[in-house]
């Protein structure tokens, strides 16, 4: 009997397995990642109060933009503008594991003008597309987006007069789905994705600060371009909440505050500064934020490793320099 029983188990282990392999796409990353984050939202409300050190930074506040705006085809290919957009697979394997990844390419006249692929993609991966008039145009553009395992690639292009890509994403390290929304009233769309260099550097896979990045379509350099320092006010809108949750967290010194939790929540708002062009305000709070010299010197030396090799920083200080 105890043979059986073990054999039930196994086969129960064995099937679970093999059906979280066939949902292992984004967003069930997405769900599984923030599950902690998000359970106390889920649940049946309760009587008792909201822990106090309850601070995950990307699940604190309302985001910017929830809509995507984008229609999707759910067809293998979709014809406009005299182009057409196709998805693919490639083989590609290593040992013990081999998988076939989806990419997308655009063809006109039967030739191939664009490839959509991300050769850093290794495992089960979804590709779609479809269209959105983010730019206020008389046609729309096209989007590509490439998504698998905590990864997201978009592409935006504009397909006439000229062929342009006006937004790509793989740029820049962004994560989560991309969203789109007028915030300037001005008729075209901006973007907003998260920034994604910090994650797992400053704090765990939840606790992790992922802050929303918009980007506003320039038409100098004819492609969307970091603009936080010009929405300040819209990124920057819970900072005041932020700065008192995180103090208290520091000054009450609660039981269950780690270390972990103080050093991404206040590289949370370090971060939210600095990428709204605020470099004075970030470091003044840097300096007051931490109990622990030794937490602090080691969150210095994270900060300024992730910021010297980020191109979107690099990009936000090199703009706030020119204006």
């Amino acid at each position: 009997m105890r043979h059986v029983k073990l054999l039930a188990s196994l086969l129960l282990i064995v099937t679970a397995c093999a059906s979280c392999a066939r949902h292992d796409s984004k967003r069930a990353a997405v769900v599984a990642a923030d599950a902690n984050a998000q359970s106390v939202a889920t649940t049946t409300p309760s009587p008792t109060p909201t822990p106090s050190n309850d601070y995950t930074p990307d699940q604190f506040g309302e985001g910017i933009a929830a809509a995507e705006n984008i229609e999707y085809t759910g067809e293998g290919a979709l014809s406009e503008q005299g182009y057409e957009v196709e998805k693919r697979v490639r083989k590609y394997g290593a040992t013990g594991y081999r998988t076939e990844i989806e990419y997308a390419v655009l063809k006109r006249n039967g030739r191939i003008v664009f490839r959509f692929d991300d050769d850093s993609v290794e495992q089960i991966n979804e590709v779609r597309f479809g269209l959105c008039n983010f730019l206020r145009e008389e046609h729309r553009q096209l989007v590509v987006e490439e998504t698998s395992n905590k990864f997201w690639r978009y592409w935006v292009l504009r397909l006439s007069p000229k062929l342009e890509v006006v937004y790509d994403s793989g740029r820049y390290d962004l994560v989560y789905p991309l969203r789109s929304v007028d915030l300037d009233g001005d008729g075209r769309l901006e973007i907003v994705q998260n920034l994604g260099s910090f994650w797992y550097r400053l704090g765990d896979n939840v606790s992790s600060p992922r802050p929303e990045m918009i980007f506003k379509y320039d038409d100098r350099a004819r492609r969307y371009v970091p603009a936080n320092p010009e929405f300040q006010a819209v990124v920057l809108k819970d900072i005041g909440h932020r700065v008192e949750k995180v103090r208290a967290l520091n000054e009450r010194n609660q039981s269950g505050v780690t270390d972990l939790q103080l050093q991404s929540g206040v590289g949370d708002i370090v971060i939210r500064y600095l990428y709204a062009g605020r470099e004075r305000e970030a470091w003044n709070f840097f300096e007051r934020g931490y109990r622990d010299s030794e937490i602090k010197k080691s969150a210095r030396a994270t900060l300024k490793e992730v910021l010297g090799g980020d191109a979107l920083y690099s990009e936000v200080v090199r703009r706030q320099r020119k204006r």
